[in-house]
């Protein structure tokens, strides 16, 4: 940054016919958008880069937002007067690399980007070891895939190598069930969707993952024509949501059923209003027209013989 400053300096571009385009607010303020015409072409410029814009004889900070051409739209936090004599773009080519800088001096202070992880991937700090006691007992497996699963247990980092053909997919199937049996959640990620599809046939081919298996805590995310045996989002949603489905479809039966009766009712409705004794609500209604097959598709059979011996006056 320091050679670049001596060497370089800052680039200057003249605009002229400034026209401002909208203003807009945000979560950090309100924002004006200009278009200017680029006066003096240079290949500097780029895109979404902090500049200074020097209007006569004041400078405001601005950021390129697009470039067509011969013109230049702008963001500003300040309006900017449309009348000024001259209107100066000055780039810092060291801008980009400063920047850099305070962001990666930010990371330093946050715990929340796991600056140690990224370290430890490098080989710039040894990962933790922790001994512990294998949940499973993999006897499928041969001395060193052991080796690998235990390592996968007590380091918060590895990374397991082999030729091909060695077993390395059928090592991580076990690697897997043994965090899930520990209480731990995975992340299971890869180039390739076909090297996911495996890890998943590997994994659904042993016992100890069947429960998670098949409680839904196992999910293929993504598209692929390989099976997924029950692990895709569309099965896990399904299994999940099977007993609510099946009062969902309890419901609609009674639904149905209920519909069934308003027919029946209808017509009982009918025979009443035909009474017309039974235009007084406090007086006598004779339900000698109602029969027990008038009644029959309303109530059960058991309930049916009480309303029959109901009282008649009301």
């Amino acid at each position: 940054m320091d050679a670049m400053r001596r060497r370089m300096g800052p680039f200057e571009l003249l605009l002229a016919s400034p026209r401002q385009v909208k203003a807009i607010e945000s979560s950090d303020g309100r924002h004006f958008f200009y278009v200017f015409q680029i006066v003096t072409q240079s290949n500097k410029l780029a895109l979404n880069t902090e500049c200074t814009l020097r209007i006569d004889n004041s400078e405001t900070l601005v950021t390129t937002t697009n470039l067509d051409k011969n013109r230049v739209t702008i963001r500003s936090a300040i309006e900017i007067p449309l009348e000024a004599a001259e209107y100066m773009l000055i780039i810092y080519p060291w801008f980009l690399y400063q920047r850099l800088q305070t962001a990666l001096e930010s990371l330093l202070e946050e715990d929340s980007y796991c600056v140690d992880t990224a370290l430890r991937l490098f080989g710039k700090i040894p990962p933790d070891r922790r001994p512990t006691s294998l949940q499973l007992p993999h006897a499928e497996l041969n001395a060193r895939q052991r080796e690998a699963v235990q390592l996968c247990s007590d380091s918060n980092l590895a990374f397991i190598w082999g030729p091909p053909g060695t077993g390395k997919t059928t090592t991580l199937g076990h690697i897997l069930t043994e965090l899930m049996k520990q209480g731990k959640r995975l992340l299971v990620t890869s180039t390739t969707n076909a090297a996911i599809d495996q890890a998943l046939a590997h994994l659904a081919e042993l016992g100890d993952a069947q429960p998670t298996l098949m409680s839904g805590r196992i999910v293929r995310v993504g598209q692929t024509e390989a099976p997924t045996f029950g692990a895709s989002t569309n099965e896990v949603k399904n299994r999940l949501h099977a007993e609510t489905r099946e009062k969902i479809e309890a419901l609609r039966s009674l639904q149905n059923e209920r519909y069934g009766q308003i027919t029946p009712c209808d017509l009982i409705l009918e025979k009443l209003q035909a009474d017309t004794q039974q235009l007084d609500l406090f007086d006598r209604v004779e339900l000698k027209t109602l029969t027990s097959q008038d009644l029959r598709p309303i109530f059960s059979e058991n309930y049916l013989q009480y309303v029959l011996n109901l009282p008649t006056k009301r």
